[in-house]
């Protein structure tokens, strides 16, 4: 396995220590299943929109240095995500990952949540509209950084 795989799954076996919980209390809290959390400790850490619970867990119980494992993860993840909520900030981390900047942590980690989460009809409605938007959006850009190229 990476590096990148083991650390994540140490990461998500620290923070259920740190919060001193077992298994199955630990899978309530991320709204999993007792295998899916015990699978993410064993075998398969998270990823993609899977990691936003646990950056919200850890941030939530003051672990911010298990938070920034969860959401480096997340950004490298979820890259064009990151981009799109980077192009207001301009801002770059160490990486080449856009960063998002600290006054907009909790909105982008509602919104994370938010996508993760099963909703209501209208709900699943909605998420389906901000991901067209976010695609239009997206394009756009790009066709805008080509035209600004040339």
């Amino acid at each position: 396995m990476s590096a990148r795989t083991d650390t994540i799954r140490e990461a998500v076996v620290e923070l259920r220590k740190r919060l001193k919980v077992d298994q199955t209390t630990f899978a309530r809290m991320l709204g999993k299943s007792y295998p899916m959390a015990r699978r993410y400790e064993t075998d398969v850490p998270p990823q993609g929109e899977a990691l936003a619970p646990f950056a919200l867990l850890a941030d939530e119980s003051q672990y911010p240095d298990l938070a920034d494992v969860f959401r480096t993860a997340l950004v490298e993840d979820l890259p064009d995500v990151a981009k799109a909520l980077a192009e207001t900030s301009g801002q770059i981390s160490a990486k080449g990952y856009p960063t998002i900047p600290r006054d907009m942590l909790f909105l982008v980690e509602w919104f994370v949540a938010f996508f993760q989460r099963k909703g209501t009809p209208d709900q699943e409605a909605l998420k389906h509209s901000l991901k067209a938007l976010a695609t239009e959006h997206t394009a756009a850009v790009k066709r805008e950084k080509k035209k600004n190229a040339s």
